[in-house]
């Protein structure tokens, strides 16, 4: 059980990452 939370946690920051990133990319595009 811990190491799925751990993972969910990664995921979501990576997909918070990713989010940032495209909004970084149709700003400056």
């Amino acid at each position: 059980m811990a190491n799925l939370s751990y993972v969910i946690v990664i995921a979501d920051v990576l997909d918070w990452n990713m989010m940032r990133r495209a909004d970084a990319f149709f700003f400056v595009s």
